[in-house]
């Protein structure tokens, strides 16, 4: 599975590293501060198809990232390096977000324009009426709208975002697929699906749900194969086997134990 490269390369960001400049709050804004809403979002490399693939949420509500480490109880020794006796633990991020059947700026759906009808307006006759009615006869002032078009976003066909949602993210947590999770403050690569959480209420309507990832870290490691070097030491001459061995001065002559027995008889 081929990594996607990493959009926050030129800020200079690693793992879940935000870089100096955008946590140093003691320098002067340069120009505005960005308050642009960008949702967090994931994306991986579709394993049968190899071409990259992205989730997003209609509206993330919270994130949270999580940077642990293992520190150890024991006392630890002078002289010895401290950083022996901390193990970083891997990444965790969270995400809770909203997906509707009724998405804004949806792949799926086309923009018409529809007309509004504006009923006029019930007015008392009055002298700056009147005079405001003949101006607008001769040009002089705008008439009062009698409609007005807007742009409509309409669909196709009917379609379950929510099921297909939570589709999508359950095979991702079967399979294991490794996912690039981009914030707008952090990027973290190489991480799993841990548990999805998907709830639905009627404080958020019935043609939506709110989903809850639980994302980990998985640390990845490359092992290799190397020829056996070869022995320095000569390996050493083999040992007859003793038992085996005829320790008589003819080999005709029976053992020692056999005569010693028939002399017994």
């Amino acid at each position: 599975m081929t990594s996607l490269s990493n959009p926050l390369d030129s800020l200079g960001q690693t793992q879940g590293v935000p870089s100096p400049s955008m946590l140093d709050q003691t320098q002067p804004a340069q120009g505005g501060r960005d308050t642009t809403y960008r949702p967090a979002y994931l994306t991986w490399t579709d394993p049968d198809s190899g071409l990259p693939m992205q989730f997003y949420f209609d509206c993330v509500k919270e994130e949270s990232h999580v940077r642990d480490a293992m520190i150890c109880e024991h006392t630890v020794e002078q002289g010895v390096d401290i950083v022996d006796h901390v193990r970083p633990q891997p990444d965790e991020l969270t995400i809770e977000g909203i997906i509707t059947n009724h998405p804004i700026g949806s792949p799926d759906s086309f923009i018409i324009g529809a007309t509004i009808n504006i009923p006029p307006p019930k007015l008392q006759i009055s002298e700056s009426l009147l005079l405001d009615m003949a101006a607008q006869a001769v040009g002089l002032a705008p008439k009062f709208p009698t409609s007005l078009v807007v742009n409509v976003e309409q669909f196709t066909a009917f379609t379950d975002y929510v099921a297909n949602a939570y589709s999508t993210l359950s095979t991702l947590r079967e399979q294991a697929v490794l996912l690039t999770a981009i914030t707008p403050r952090a990027m973290y690569t190489n991480m799993v699906l841990k548990s999805i959480r998907m709830t639905r209420s009627t404080a958020i309507g019935a043609g939506a749900a709110n989903f809850r990832l639980d994302l980990r870290e998985i640390r990845i490691v490359s092992s290799a194969i190397g020829a056996a070097p070869s022995p320095t030491i000569a390996a050493s001459a083999p040992v007859a086997h003793k038992a085996a061995q005829n320790t008589s001065e003819n080999a005709d002559d029976p053992p020692k134990r056999t005569a010693a027995l028939e002399a017994t008889r």
